[in-house]
C-alpha cells in the first residue's frame, strides 16, 4: 500500500516525496476527499523511503529490506480536514534523531502547494538488519 509516487528532494537528513490522491483510492471518505490523518502513514512511509535510499547509497544494496515500526507520534497537527481527489501533495521527512539502536524521531509535513496540511513528530524504530519480524 505505497502511497507515495517519486523522490523531489533528498539531502541529508531530508526527504521530500510527492503524493497524488488518486480518485480511487481505498481511503477516501464519502463526500471522495482524503481525511487529512492519512498524512501521519505518508510521512511513515517518506521516512521508511529515506531510510532505505540512505542504505542504498551507501552500498547496502545486497541487503533485503529492513523492518521499520511506527512507534508513536507526538505533537501531530491536523491543520485541514480534508485534501481534493486529483491534489498533488509534497511529504517531507526530516530525521532530527537517530541512534545506532536503530531508534529515530523524524519531522514529518505533508503540503498541498503552499498550504500545510499537517505536521507530526514521529517516533520510529528499524530492526537490525540480521532480525526479522518471523523471529521475534
Amino acid at each position: 500500500m505505497c502511497l507515495l509516487d517519486r523522490i523531489l528532494d533528498y539531502r541529508s537528513n531530508y526527504i521530500e516525496i510527492a503524493a497524488h490522491v488518486q480518485e480511487h483510492a481505498w481511503y477516501l471518505n464519502r463526500a471522495g476527499e482524503m481525511p487529512s490523518w492519512i498524512a501521519l502513514e505518508m510521512m511513515a512511509q517518506a521516512a521508511a523511503a529515506y531510510s532505505g535510499l540512505e542504505r542504498w547509497l551507501d552500498g547496502q544494496t545486497d541487503q533485503s529490506s529492513r523492518v521499520g515500526m511506527l512507534l508513536g507520534t507526538r505533537e501531530l497537527s491536523l491543520l485541514k480536514p480534508t485534501v481534493a481527489i486529483n491534489s498533488e501533495l509534497r511529504v517531507i521527512a526530516h530525521q532530527t534523531y537517530r541512534d545506532s539502536a536503530g531508534m529515530g524521531a523524524i519531522q514529518g509535513e505533508l503540503w498541498h502547494g503552499d498550504a500545510q496540511i499537517a505536521t507530526a513528530l514521529l517516533k520510529v524504530y528499524e530492526l537490525p538488519a540480521d532480525i526479522s519480524m518471523d523471529s521475534l
